[in-house]
């Protein structure tokens, strides 16, 4: 897929903004009605991406819009109290710089900045990076204060952890892996990411969580399915909701190991 180049195609937003979307992204514009899949859009709502579903059945397109995702699943409360991200991180035990190493389209990143974290958003794929930037801009204009506490870095986490200073509190993972059996196709983020980036490396999440074990300065939480085998062992915590559930690991050097994560 990846070896065609991408163009950018006005879906709503205009010839001055898809000009300007097409000048910062360094891309063509596609002529109407343009490459129906694998292509940026310019819309009314932001740079978005269109690829082919997972089934193979037409396309599916996403635009990031972290304001968005920041007020509508920052205001989830589980149980009364903060959502289950948030507690997973730490949120309720003073944490306040967190890593997202594999930040996607930003969702998790947002809840937690606009729950007060500052997140530092790494995605290594260009066109994720690109609607991530996108987004950013999008939030700096309309809410400058949200946008201070989010910063997004281009590359591979494997690369970049280690040059980040200061140490972060917390590192967030959330993996991608082949998926077993036959199950219902997940939601509309999900199947962007096995469409177009196909599915993740179990050795290559296993070496992050270890080299993020030696970088945060107090926990790493790993983003899994409920009921699926942890990345590895050694969580010492679990939070489980009906859909999700967060395994937490202990930093790595003795010297800076929290004795009680949770």
């Amino acid at each position: 897929m990846r070896a065609a180049p991408l163009t950018l195609i006005d879906a709503g937003a205009g010839p001055d903004a898809t000009s300007r979307l097409a000048a910062r992204l360094d891309l063509q514009i596609a002529e109407p009605p343009g490459d129906p899949a694998g292509s940026y859009l310019a819309t009314a709502n932001g740079l978005g991406f269109r690829c082919p579903r997972e089934s193979g059945d037409g396309t599916l397109t996403v635009v990031s819009d972290l304001l968005a995702a920041g007020d509508r699943r920052g205001a989830v409360r589980v149980g009364g109290g903060l959502p289950l991200l948030a507690r997973a991180v730490g949120l309720d035990r003073d944490v306040r710089t967190v890593v997202d190493a594999t930040a996607g389209l930003g969702r998790d990143a947002a809840t937690l900045v606009a729950l007060g974290a500052t997140v530092t958003l790494i995605e290594r794929d260009p066109v994720l990076a690109d609607l991530l930037e996108d987004a950013l801009l999008r939030a700096q204009a309309a809410a400058p204060e949200f946008a201070a506490r989010a910063n997004l870095r281009r590359g591979d986490a494997l690369a970049l952890l280690a040059e980040l200073t200061p140490a972060p509190d917390v590192i967030l993972l959330d993996p991608m892996f082949p998926e077993r059996g036959k199950r219902a196709l997940p939601k509309q983020d999900l199947q962007l990411f096995r469409a177009w980036l196909g599915p993740g490396d179990a050795g290559e999440i296993v070496e992050l969580l270890e080299l993020a074990r030696s970088c945060a300065r107090r926990r790493v939480v790993v983003k899994r399915p409920p009921r699926v085998k942890p990345v590895a062992p050694g969580a010492v915590a679990c939070l489980e909701g009906p859909r999700v559930r967060f395994d937490v690991y202990a930093p790595a050097t003795p010297t800076t190991r929290n004795a009680n994560p949770t």
